[in-house]
């Protein structure tokens, strides 16, 4: 049983991508399609991810990623560990991790899944301490911090030009 046992490890970048998703939903899908449109990887061509290479997305994708940052600090914004706020940041989580698995030519299914239980994890520790720092800052400032993280972790995993 040992010898059908395959070492499994997570690439660095789906699970930072992972982790962005569970901080700011659209981030890890804005991330990851600026660095693909950057890089244009050939093993995406014809995949049903190549749409995330095009300048288009990367650019609506970041547009959505800087209204959730702006919408994240207003009142009326639903705890991300509500169902319907978590399980979109599970979808971006899955959506990252899919592409980048087609682009290394990994099974999608499984990196989807793996990058959406990664994302569920960290949206529920990351909603803990975000409430720990709200209790030192203010909501604006923490949600600030967290955008400042969101940015430099993010742009610290994707390649640049």
């Amino acid at each position: 049983m040992a010898e059908s046992m395959v070492e499994q490890r997570t690439d660095p970048k789906l699970f930072g991508l992972s982790v962005i998703s569970a901080m700011r939903g659209a981030a890890g899908p804005a991330l990851l399609a600026q660095d693909f449109n950057r890089r244009k990887p050939p093993t995406l061509a014809g995949t049903q991810f190549d749409f995330l290479a095009s300048e288009t997305t990367a650019g609506l994708l970041s547009m959505m990623a800087v209204g959730e940052m702006v919408l994240d600090k207003m009142p009326f914004a639903p705890a991300r560990i509500s169902p319907l706020p978590l399980a979109g940041r599970m979808a971006s989580g899955a959506l990252v991790g899919a592409a980048l698995s087609a682009e290394q030519g990994e099974d999608v299914t499984r990196g989807a899944i793996r990058a959406a239980l990664i994302t569920a994890v960290a949206t529920f520790v990351l909603y803990f301490v975000r409430i720990v720092l709200g209790k030192s800052f203010s909501t604006l400032l923490s949600g600030m911090l967290e955008d400042a993280v969101v940015l430099a972790y993010g742009w610290s995993l994707i390649e640049r030009p």
